[in-house]
């Protein structure tokens, strides 16, 4: 392990600017962090969840804006060039 890849963080209901406690590992002071991602979730001091919530919501517009480009896109195209002309006028008995 080593101090400069760790972080660690105080939960309580009053949310404090800075830590009274101070941690060490290996003689090298640990970082205090307002949040911390910990399997795969966004605590933040007060264990609110809005960091985590506007994190979904960041990653949830940048895809929402994706497809609306591909849809736009996609309005270009007609159904005649979407389906081959076989299926489009397919044959009749002669």
């Amino acid at each position: 392990m080593s101090a400069n890849k760790c972080n660690f963080i105080c939960f309580s209901r009053n949310s404090r600017s800075n830590p009274i406690i101070k941690l060490k590992l290996f003689n090298e002071d640990i970082p205090y962090a307002k949040e911390i991602k910990f399997l795969g979730y966004i605590l933040d001091e007060c264990l609110t969840f809005k960091p985590h919530v506007e994190d979904i919501k960041k990653k949830c517009s940048h895809i929402l804006s994706i497809i609306r480009i591909l849809s736009n896109k996609s309005r270009k195209l007609t159904h005649s060039n979407l389906m081959p002309d076989r299926i489009n006028h397919p044959m009749t008995p002669s």
